[in-house]
């Protein structure tokens, strides 16, 4: 069973994203992440243009392996090579190196819900659902990564965007046999 850390007393709201998370968790099978491979981008349509493959692992650099046009857009350039941290505040930028690290090292899922000034003049900060999950590469290392923001979201906020972290979650995985049962019957309870 996934262990779920959860930094903040509050969960992530990930609305948008779920059916992009149960996709994921489908390749999942019953290996700890799937493999980068698996992806199919045609199964990733209405997220693409806000996802982003991030290159990680024990070193600590996070870069945009490829990004969609709506992250190059939140971030004023191409997204390919840039590092995670440039779509966030510098003082961000810390606790998102500790959280991202533990999506390749836990590995971790993890979920946060962003915030960042609008776009529109006196209108309320953005609060952006974005989800980070892990992926083995050709080698089954864990040194990839699926990243996605909610789009009606994220392009709401001003460009180039540079978010805070309002809540985060860390989901600790686990590896499942595929023929596990979901639930199990305990003696007890009610006649």
């Amino acid at each position: 069973m996934d262990h779920v850390d959860t930094p903040d007393k509050r969960s992530p709201a990930t609305a948008g994203l779920d059916p992009l998370i149960a996709y994921w968790q489908r390749l999942r099978g019953g290996h700890l992440v799937p493999a980068r491979g698996d992806l199919d981008p045609s199964a990733l349509g209405p997220w693409l243009h806000m996802a982003g493959l991030v290159d990680g692992g024990p070193t600590g650099r996070m870069r945009f392996r490829v990004g969609g046009q709506g992250l190059s857009t939140l971030l004023g350039v191409e997204a390919r090579g840039m590092p995670l941290r440039s779509l966030f505040a510098l003082g961000t930028r810390g606790r998102l190196h500790d959280l991202a690290l533990r999506v390749f090292s836990g590995p971790s899922m993890l979920t946060m819900t962003l915030i960042a000034p609008a776009r529109a003049p006196a209108a309320q900060p953005v609060q952006v659902p974005m989800v980070i999950l892990p992926l083995r590469d050709n080698h089954d290392a864990i040194t990839r990564a699926l990243l996605c923001m909610d789009s009606r979201a994220a392009l709401a906020a001003e460009r180039p965007a540079r978010f805070h972290i309002r809540q985060a979650r860390l989901t600790t995985l686990s590896a499942t046999s595929p023929d596990a049962p979901l639930l199990r019957l305990i003696p007890g309870g009610r006649d």
